[in-house]
This record gives C-alpha cells, structure tokens and sequence, in this order.
C-alpha cells in the first residue's frame, strides 16, 4: 500500500532536510530514514487496531 502525504507534509519533510543536510552531509538521509521508520510503524499499528490485533498503549 502506498501512503499519500500532503503539499504541507513534503514541504516540512523537505525543509526540515535541507536543514539537516547543512549540520551534517548525510544527515539528512538518516533523518529520511528515521520519518519512514516513524511513518510505517505508526501504520502498522493502525492495521493492528483496526484487525483487533493490538490494544491503544496506556500509560496507566
């Protein structure tokens, strides 16, 4: 499945690229990496939610 994300979503993934490339040379791809780590799991966690497969993470 492919996810969309919005004009506004690219433009700060984009943004907040550049920024990292200028601290680092590289930075930025790890910093790429690390949103669609972030992005897949919290996917994969609604699939889970939504099959009954997982319960919502309560700090209670």
């Amino acid at each position: 499945m492919k996810l969309r994300y919005t004009d506004r979503a690219k433009d700060d993934v984009e943004l907040a690229f550049a920024w990292y490339e200028r601290q680092r040379r590289g930075l930025g791809f790890e910093f790429l990496d690390c949103v669609e780590i972030a992005v897949k799991s919290k996917f994969l966690v609604a699939l889970l939610l939504a099959a009954g497969d997982a319960k919502p993470y309560s700090t209670e």
